[in-house]
């Protein structure tokens, strides 16, 4: 059970640790003082203010964090549906004349 924890820690370290403004000594603060693991989860408590209540992170720290994870929300791929349909309408356009 310790492995799966361990993992699960360094998976955190690291998906938090892409975000501006959070180093690894941060990222452990936020799970051991808030229980928090995931980006939903990371984005509620930066919304809900406890993030700021943290040591460590303040306007600045927690507003880079807001951007940062709207970053990754808009960065994400579009449905493989709207690709195919992109796709389609590329290949229409191009034959006709």
């Amino acid at each position: 059970m310790k492995d799966n924890r361990e993992m699960a820690a360094f998976n955190t370290i690291r998906l938090f640790g892409r975000l501006p403004g959070i180093s690894g000594k941060l990222v452990r603060r936020i799970t051991e003082e808030l229980d928090v693991h995931t980006l939903e989860e990371l984005e509620l408590a930066a919304h809900d203010g406890s993030l700021k209540k943290l040591k460590g992170f303040g306007l600045q720290r927690v507003q880079a964090v807001k951007e940062g994870l709207a970053g990754r929300s808009s960065a994400r791929p579009s449905s493989p549906r709207k690709r195919s349909k992109r796709r389609g309408m590329r290949r229409s356009s191009a034959r006709c004349p």
